[in-house]
């Protein structure tokens, strides 16, 4: 295998940086079946080195976009390049077959030959090459102690576990020391310990690799812990990309914040815009919702918080005290009910109105607490647009 390279130093862009030659780039990628066009016109760039996830739901086109890649399907329009290299290109029906893509790819459910061991597996790519029987031992062996499988080469693959099938898939798809890694959900048949414990290798491994990377999940754990950049798609569009900090902290809009796990889109207004912060007035709030940066959004501007139910906090409301200043983004609430979800207790609160569900630790309030303080931390939301079909 060759010598690993590093992971990309720009994260935040789809665009190489200064001298920098794409991995993969798609330029107006279209793809339809029948009358329903799946892939819309896709733009997108992949970093030398980068691992980059299509995120999004089932239907949104994500494994469309990586079968375009991988050779499996054909796209209607666009272009497709390796590098330099012209893949794909609609308009001079171009179109490199599979077999010289220069790529490894794991599947969902890791296609390993049973009748083959594991060295037979991983070792497969390279018979088909035609290389040597030495080259093809060295190799295979630097493969799986890649993915942490030396010394099992002779098993059965009926004989190991789901995660050790899946490191085979790995070993035999990066045994080549493949251009471009291709995945497809490959965590999705693990169970929840087995798929937290791929998540490190997984990561681990491509750190050590170095390849260009494409991951495709419906996950937003997977997306957020492996990602150097995320893309989230949604009816063939790429809706929004960045880092898994940008995403996962600034939600372009609201449908992006609630598929990514934000509990609470309370709709509002933007009451101010300056250059310390904005405020959005909630309909029956005693006081509008200070937020701690100048918003791209003009005074009267329709707009949502999203908030996840674990950053809010509940005390018991105290008695009225003049004395006692409220702190900002506190409001006064009352607890409609209480579910155990076992290591957090979900409490639905009332707010002028509006019900907030809160994930809390058993012990923020006392059993019998009904009437409470909601704390909304000022670093703990985002602001959405509220947009017509947004």
């Amino acid at each position: 295998m060759s010598e690993p390279t590093s992971p990309a130093a720009t994260r935040s862009g789809a665009v190489p940086g200064p001298g920098r030659t794409a991995a993969v780039s798609l330029h107006g990628l279209v793809k339809s079946y029948g009358r329903t066009m799946v892939v819309k016109n896709l733009d997108l760039t992949v970093e030398q080195g980068e691992f980059l996830t299509l995120l999004g739901p089932s239907g949104c086109g994500k494994t469309t976009t990586l079968r375009c890649i991988a050779g499996l399907e054909t796209p209607d329009e666009g272009r497709i390049l390796f590098g330099d290299d012209v893949i794909v290109d609609r308009a001079t029906k171009t179109e490199v077959p599979v077999h010289r893509r220069d790529i490894g790819m794991v599947f969902q459910s890791y296609a390993l030959w049973p009748h083959m061991n594991v060295y037979g597996n991983v070792a497969y790519p390279l018979r088909v090459e035609g290389q040597s029987k030495p080259a093809i031992r060295a190799k295979v062996g630097e493969a799986l102690a890649l993915v942490g499988l030396a010394g099992f080469d002779k098993r059965a693959v009926s004989a190991l576990s789901g995660g050790q099938q899946q490191r085979v898939a790995l070993a035999r798809a990066l045994v080549r020391s493949p251009r471009v890694l291709l995945l497809d959900e490959p965590l999705s048949n693990l169970d929840s310990a087995l798929r937290a414990q791929m998540r490190t290798e997984l990561r681990r491994i491509h750190l050590a690799a170095g390849r260009s990377t494409v991951y495709v999940t419906h996950d937003q754990l997977e997306a957020a812990t492996l990602s150097d950049r995320i893309v989230v798609m949604r009816d063939g569009i790429a809706c929004q990309q960045g880092s898994p900090q940008e995403i996962f902290g600034r939600p372009k809009n609201r449908w992006i914040a609630t598929f990514l796990g934000f509990d609470n889109v309370v709709a509002g207004t933007v009451a101010r815009v300056e250059a310390d912060g904005s405020a959005i007035a909630i309909p029956g709030w005693a006081a509008p919702v200070h937020y701690p940066q100048a918003l791209d959004l003009r005074p009267g501007a329709a707009a949502a918080i999203a908030v996840r139910g674990t950053s809010i906090l509940l005390t018991p409301r105290q008695a009225d005290d003049v004395s006692r200043p409220t702190p900002v983004n506190t409001f006064p609430g009352t607890v409609l009910n209480r579910t155990y979800l076992g290591n957090l207790m979900e409490y639905v609160v009332d707010v002028a109105g509006t019900a907030l569900r809160v994930h809390a630790a058993e012990s923020a309030l006392p059993t019998d607490s009904r009437d409470v303080e909601v704390h909304l931390p000022v670093d703990s939301f985002a602001v959405v647009p509220e947009e017509e079909g947004s």
